[in-house]
């Protein structure tokens, strides 16, 4: 649909580039009717490019407010695993601690010092990546948007004329 609509957008660049669609090019009253009947359809096709841009653009940020928050979980969780670590840290130098209970303690502080750490650590690697790619996506979709409202106010002052 947007290969079309952008067809039609450089259709319409060509007539005016051409001359065949400018208004001071044409002398009769149907060619300048046809240009700006173009040229009003150009503005439409543009306003339809816009308001599809900003949806895309609203979702990104929407996508970047959610990886925000994931990023949030995982330092919420990397602190509830330090708390964990230094409890059992605590129980283990704790002369309280039961024989038969320290192999099963220290099998928990190994579990969280490596396995969780790393399960965290990916999770952390993996959300920069994605945070990176959508603030890519989003810097390109706020340029695209930069772009057609310049087209679209070209042909609103083409119009006023």
């Amino acid at each position: 649909m947007q290969q079309v609509i952008y067809t039609a957008v450089f259709v319409t660049d060509l007539l005016v580039s051409r001359g065949t669609a400018s208004p001071q090019n044409t002398t009769t009253e149907p060619r300048n009717a046809l240009t700006i009947e173009v040229l009003e359809l150009r503005a439409d096709v543009l306003q339809f490019l816009l308001g599809t841009e900003q949806v895309t653009i609203q979702m990104l940020r929407r996508d970047l407010d959610r990886l925000q928050r994931d990023a949030q979980r995982i330092e919420d969780d990397e602190a509830a695993r330090e708390r964990q670590l230094a409890d059992i840290e605590q129980q283990l130098s704790s002369p309280d601690l039961e024989a038969d209970a320290r192999p099963e303690v220290e099998a928990i502080r190994q579990q969280l010092s490596t396995e969780a750490a790393r399960k965290l650590r990916s999770e952390r690697e993996n959300l920069q990546v994605r945070k990176a790619d959508v603030m890519a996506k989003l810097n390109l979709e706020l340029q695209r948007e930069q772009a057609l409202q310049r087209r679209a106010a070209l042909i609103q002052r083409a119009l006023s004329r």
